[in-house]
């Protein structure tokens, strides 16, 4: 019975996220570095045109095509570089929402309390949350500092000094462009 109750569980563990995805028509997207979650088109177009400061004739190159991964990947290589951390095997996923109301609901959802940011990153579930109308380089390049340097760590850094690299990141990255 023990047995049987572990499986479920294991089931429920692996399915459910996928039966989820499925029910409120999510899209994935894949980089090397990430896995990009987004429900509409559109909100990838944005997350697109914001990370890559486009301007108001900016046009979107969409999930057909590899220009967003080269950007996020790149983003992530820049990030390594300054911290001069390269951990193995990163991957994290990136969850697109639609504006700061959608945002705030998955802030609040997953039990964090305080002032909502345009983006957070999440070490248990090794997700980075962005508000598709709010993200740029530099936002993003701050949240992956927080994922490189949770995964070159085999402790927990204290949230301070996470903090301090990463704003350390996200300034060396709006000034590289």
């Amino acid at each position: 019975m023990v047995l049987n109750i572990k499986y479920l569980v294991f089931i429920m563990v692996i399915f459910c996220p996928v039966m989820a995805a499925a029910q409120n028509n999510e899209e994935l997207y894949h980089t090397r570095y990430s896995d990009i979650t987004y429900d509409r088109v559109e909100n990838f177009n944005a997350f697109e045109k914001k990370i890559k400061g486009g301007s108001y004739f900016f046009k979107a190159h969409g999930p057909d095509s590899s220009y967003v991964s080269e950007l996020v990947d790149g983003i992530v290589e820049k990030v390594e570089f300054y911290l001069d951390m390269y951990p193995k095997g990163l991957k994290v996923k990136i969850i697109i929402h639609e504006d700061s109301r959608a945002l705030e609901k998955a802030y609040w959802g997953l039990g964090i309390r305080g002032n909502v940011p345009a983006a957070f990153y999440n070490n248990r579930n090794k997700t980075i949350y962005v508000n598709a109308q709010d993200v740029n380089s530099g936002i993003m390049a701050h949240e992956f500092a927080h994922a490189v340097i949770c995964a070159y760590f085999n402790h927990a850094v204290p949230e301070k000094t996470q903090e301090i690299l990463a704003h350390f990141v996200d300034e060396q990255v709006n000034q590289s462009q």
